[in-house]
């Protein structure tokens, strides 16, 4: 945990620090076919990320920037993906239709899922 704090890929800002939410860069990182089955990724930065094949089942990934990412054959299902930002990202309907929520999604072409 101390390299991850140090390589400022994982901190916390000031409203976060009350609730000991962290906050994670892994933008542009290659996670593809990562197991990161029932991990807690809310809040991520993983704009650009690399994530195709990962297994992300029961993930929680609400409010998580995945803006560019790629989701190519990644396993969404019972993920957690609410209020998370997926605009232009490379994933498919069949994929985000197997997830537990989308509730306030961004959506890859722009839109918010009701």
């Amino acid at each position: 945990m101390q390299f991850l704090y140090e390589a400022q890929l994982i901190g916390f800002t000031d409203d976060q620090l009350h609730n000991h939410a962290p906050i994670i860069n892994l933008s542009f990182a290659d996670l593809s076919g990562a197991h990161l089955d029932y991990a807690n990724l809310s809040g991520a930065h993983l704009g650009f990320a690399d994530l195709g094949g990962a297994q992300l089942y029961h993930a929680h990934l609400g409010f998580a920037q995945l803006s560019y990412a790629d989701l190519s054959y990644a396993d969404l299902g019972y993920a957690d993906l609410s209020g998370a930002n997926l605009r232009e990202s490379k994933v498919t309907l069949q994929q985000l239709a197997q997830a537990f929520s989308l509730e306030g999604t961004i959506m890859p072409k722009g839109s918010k899922h009701p």
